[in-house]
């Protein structure tokens, strides 16, 4: 049985203008997101280190790295992480009805990823290594597209390793 458990949010800052000997609410926006330096090793979708972009959901299963997974399949909810090290490995499943991202690391495009499998891949791995040692910024981004033998555009998140 799956539990969905909590949806990925940011806090919204709420701006108030004084006009007119008036107080008014303006609407809400987003607070931005500052991510922080993963350490090295395994970083779970959990931790609050990650920046989410979009409308992500989280649920438990027993075959994840940690037990969750974070999930999407609009075109281009992301999520954002600082990490400092020479390679990243990002952790999904695969599975029938999962779709394509795209990861940039510090602005440079690292390829399209098809997360498609006939059968489930749980902690399937994508390695991204050669980087010069040091901060880094990568961006996975949903590209709200699939393969055309998966069913749907699902890319999920189950964690990120550092090395």
């Amino acid at each position: 049985r799956r539990v969905l458990f909590r949806s990925h949010a940011r806090p919204y800052e709420y701006v108030f203008r004084y006009a007119g000997g008036r107080l008014e609410e303006l609407p809400p926006r987003l607070a931005p997101c500052t991510p922080h330096s993963l350490p090295a090793g395994v970083t779970d979708d959990s931790s609050p280190l990650l920046c989410w972009g979009g409308d992500w959901t989280s649920q438990r299963f027993p075959q994840p790295f940690g037990g969750t997974l974070t999930y999407a399949s609009v075109a281009g909810d992301s999520v954002t992480l600082a990490f400092r090290g020479a390679g990243l490995e990002y952790l999904c499943t695969k599975a029938f009805n999962r779709g394509l991202a795209e990861m940039t690391i510090d602005g440079e495009a690292r390829g399209v990823l098809d997360l498609y499998a006939a059968a489930p891949v749980w902690q399937a791995a994508f390695r991204f290594d050669g980087l010069p040692p040091g901060e880094h910024v990568a961006v996975l981004r949903v590209l709200g597209r699939h393969n055309p033998a998966a069913s749907d555009s699902i890319v999920d998140v189950d964690a990120f390793r550092v090395w």
